[in-house]
């Protein structure tokens, strides 16, 4: 349902950019893929989500099929480690910011993404709340991703 929409409204505006902000259910792969050309989709992506790095250029006389994707860059949960890559969070103490640009391939073959990961070193360790669903409770890494890679991690953070 939240496809047709935008279809229906990327249609009607087609020279307008639409920047569509997804969680949970509507951040599916029947959702992003063969988006529109006006439209940006900003939402969640996965821990443990691999990211690669653009292919390589193709080299003349090369033989075989082209590749689809670079090397692996990782994914947040191996990067939520100190180093120097990390920022202080634009608008919460104690947290740090990470972007980085690639190619999520299972869900978006080919288009770059531009993934934030947010790390709360702080709110590691056992959680607070025993109960099943903490709803609310801010978890320790989080990342975020964009199908516009010109966005900043601000910009990003912010939708």
């Amino acid at each position: 349902m939240a496809r047709r929409i935008v279809d229906q409204v990327a249609a009607a505006l087609p020279t307008r950019t639409i920047r569509v902000a997804t969680d949970g259910g509507y951040a599916t792969q029947a959702f992003v893929r063969d988006l529109p050309p006006n439209v940006e989709v900003v939402g969640r992506f996965f821990r443990t989500g691999q990211l690669s790095q653009p292919p390589p250029p193709r080299v003349k006389g090369q033989r075989g099929a082209p590749r689809k994707k670079g090397d692996v860059i990782g994914s947040p949960k191996t990067w939520a480690t100190p180093a120097p890559a990390w920022y202080p969070h634009p608008q919460e103490v104690g947290a740090f910011i990470q972007s980085w640009v690639g190619i999520g391939h299972s869900v978006l073959p080919g288009r770059l993404l531009r993934v934030v990961v947010v790390w709360r070193p702080h709110l590691d360790g056992p959680a607070q709340s025993k109960s099943p669903k903490a709803f609310g409770r801010l978890q320790p890494l989080e990342a975020f991703c964009s199908t516009e890679v010109a966005l900043s991690a601000h910009t990003i953070l912010e939708t």
